[in-house]
C-alpha cells in the first residue's frame, strides 16, 4: 500500500471495520492485520524526493479528517 489517506482508509475498514456494519465487527474484521508499506514519517527517513509526492485535496483533507 501507498501512504495515501485512501489506503489509510481501506487499512482500517479491514482492521477495524466499517461504520454502517459495525453490529457485526466481530465476524468482519481483521484486528491482528499489520500495515506493510509506506508510512509518512517514511518520507523523511529514506530521503524520498519531494517530487513524488502528490498535493492532497479539499476531499483528501476531509478523508483524513473523517
Amino acid at each position: 500500500m501507498d501512504s495515501d489517506q485512501s489506503e489509510f482508509h481501506i487499512f482500517s475498514v479491514y482492521k477495524c471495520g466499517s461504520e454502517t456494519m459495525s453490529y457485526d465487527a466481530a465476524h468482519l474484521t481483521t484486528p491482528h492485520m499489520k500495515w506493510l508499506g509506506l508510512r509518512p514519517w517514511d518520507v523523511g527517513t529514506y530521503k524520498i524526493p519531494e517530487e513524488c509526492g502528490i498535493n492532497l485535496t479539499p476531499f483528501d483533507i476531509y478523508t483524513c479528517n473523517r
